[in-house]
């Protein structure tokens, strides 16, 4: 049971960095900070998600699809 639950907690504590890389991945594929919170159930908002991918990989390039709201 010890094992269970430390890789349980391991799990949980890691979430939030797998969750924002795969985030910054689908940003620099061109998905929307929309799509991008609509396929997460919204677990972050788009304008969270657009904050996100900003951070990581700067502002989008002219010739890119339009982050949410745009």
């Amino acid at each position: 049971m010890r094992t269970e639950l430390e890789k349980a907690a391991e799990m949980f504590a890691e979430a939030p960095k797998r969750l924002r890389a795969a985030i910054v991945s689908a940003g620099e594929r061109g998905e929307t900070s929309l799509e991008i919170a609509k396929t997460i159930n919204f677990a972050y908002s788009p304008d969270y998600v657009a904050r996100i991918i900003r951070e990581a990989i700067g502002p989008r390039k002219p010739g890119r699809r339009a982050a949410a709201g745009d």
